[in-house]
């Protein structure tokens, strides 16, 4: 079963810490007003960077491109709840777009 990761819908850069799958990693997300879109950052328990600047997206899962075994090995998706696979807008992470982690134990519908 899935993990709905809250987000907070009311700011443009936020953190936060989540254990997936038994690990703690650190979260930043950023709206970056040049081009409209949201980019996120990972960090392990000990604030080393795993994964920096990536721009999220909802056509597929955010950490596919990494194969380092610090990175959460589940799916980590942004679910788009009306269906149109569209991108998430300023205020849409937590509300349309939900971040969604599968742990590494299931299988994403992807």
């Amino acid at each position: 079963m899935s993990v709905t990761i809250p987000l907070p819908q009311d700011s443009d850069h936020f953190s936060f810490v989540v254990e997936l799958d038994g690990a703690s990693y650190g979260f930043e997300w950023v709206w970056n007003y040049r081009d409209s879109h949201w980019y996120f950052s990972v960090d392990d328990a000990n604030g080393s960077a795993l994964v920096a600047y990536r721009k999220a997206v909802t056509t597929f899962p955010l950490l596919d491109r990494f194969t380092a075994r610090a990175i959460p090995q589940g799916t980590l998706l942004l679910h788009d709840t009306s269906g149109a696979y569209a991108e998430p807008g300023l205020t849409d992470l937590g509300a349309r777009v939900q971040l969604l982690y599968y742990p590494v134990s299931e299988t994403a519908p992807l």
